[in-house]
């Protein structure tokens, strides 16, 4: 049997063939600017050559096997491949690695963003209970007697914290927003507006 320890594990390990890869150049996209498009494509051709031979390929050809998880396979090859990026960073930067700020959209901040989060943060809060013993979990029942008075406090909290902070939040976060504008010199002040108003 192919897949002894079930059907699930073995969807995990093909699925270590591209998450790696992908979280380690996500990470460096957005932490790093000097890290080169070339880093990218060596750590994913590196991956998936030494994920496939790390798991199946040693046993198959050698009759070695790794006596470690896969998920630890994963970790040590996330590290090996972050070092290879920093590597190629330092060694070969990225050409033009200067911040380019010329959004084609405004970039003005969202005045309902704050109460919006705070209805999100309740939606998450309310699927935490719905899946819980108290929800649909509950063993003597449909949900237990305690869903909906839970449910009635989530949906108050969030009622609240989305009104209060669109009426006292929003102030302070404007200001905020402005004091850090005004910080900032005419140039990048000309940024945050877009570049054609049509």
């Amino acid at each position: 049997m192919f897949a002894p320890e079930g059907l699930w594990t073995i969807i995990r390990e093909f699925t270590g063939f591209f998450n790696i890869p992908i979280i380690t150049i996500v990470l460096f996209g957005v932490f790093t600017r000097r890290v080169p498009p070339l880093a990218a494509k060596i750590v994913i051709i590196f991956h998936v050559v030494s994920y496939y031979i790390a798991l199946w390929g040693l046993p198959q050809f050698t009759g070695v096997e790794i006596p470690i998880n896969f998920i630890y396979v994963s970790f040590v090859l996330f590290l090996i491949e972050a070092g290879i990026m920093m590597l190629l960073g330092w060694y070969r930067p990225m050409k033009g690695a200067a911040r380019r700020n010329a959004p084609k959209v405004s970039m003005v901040p969202w005045k309902h963003a704050l109460s919006v989060s705070c209805v999100l943060i309740g939606g998450v809060a309310f699927l935490f209970l719905l899946f819980s013993r108290a929800g649909l979990a509950y063993a003597d029942g449909i949900v237990s007697p305690w869903f909906w008075p839970l449910t009635a406090l989530i949906a108050g909290v969030t009622a609240v914290l989305a009104a209060f902070s669109y009426r006292h939040w929003n102030e302070k976060y404007t200001n905020y927003l402005l004091q850090y504008k005004s910080g900032k010199n005419e140039s990048s002040r000309v940024h945050m507006e877009p570049k054609n108003k049509a």
